[in-house]
């Protein structure tokens, strides 16, 4: 397992007391209509795009399915790291790792979006600053690759070329 000088993460993971107390226990004593008046709010796609990570971790069987490696032994799990002034190394998380039994890992990011993702060159140096955070403070010594989990699979450009492999929503629930 990886990050053993970090602390234990607990989430809540029921999808319905996740919404009613974001959305629904304090929102409606202030108006009635709060959802219909804030159907496009920041807090409303943050809720959409942490709701689908959670869909996506309950779904990890249909992820291993969809990557062809459903009949292998994996860790699932997932990562984090706080900034370290010290090294000058940023903070980092990573949104749900399979680890295999052939020694490759999957860095999987999970993103809801309500078209096809299409990665900047600036996510793209993001996703390489991470996979070298993860190497430097894991100490790891496997390969990774990136593997996209998207609503709507991802769009091309040529930034799409460092991802090794990808899911898309209809995956998760093909059974």
């Amino acid at each position: 397992m990886f990050g053993r000088e970090s602390t234990m993460v607990y989430r809540l993971v029921d999808f319905y007391t996740l919404f009613y107390f974001k959305f629904i226990a304090e929102k409606h004593k202030l108006d009635e209509q709060w959802w219909s008046h804030h159907i496009d709010d920041v807090g409303i796609r943050s809720w959409q795009g942490l709701s689908f990570e959670l869909v996506c971790m309950q779904h990890h069987r249909q992820v291993k399915k969809a990557l062809g490696i459903s009949g292998m032994a994996t860790t699932i799990s997932t990562w984090k790291c706080n900034p370290d002034p010290e090294k000058h190394l940023p903070g980092a998380q990573i949104d749900m790792i399979i680890e295999r039994a052939d020694r490759m890992i999957h860095l999987c990011e999970m993103k809801f979006s309500q078209k096809a993702y299409n990665i900047t060159a600036d996510y793209e140096k993001k996703l390489r600053e991470r996979m070298w955070i993860f190497d430097t403070k894991t100490k790891n010594k496997k390969p990774l690759v990136h593997t996209f989990v998207t609503t709507f699979g991802l769009g091309e450009g040529k930034h799409h070329s460092i991802v090794h492999s990808e899911v898309t929503m209809d995956d998760l629930f093909n059974f």
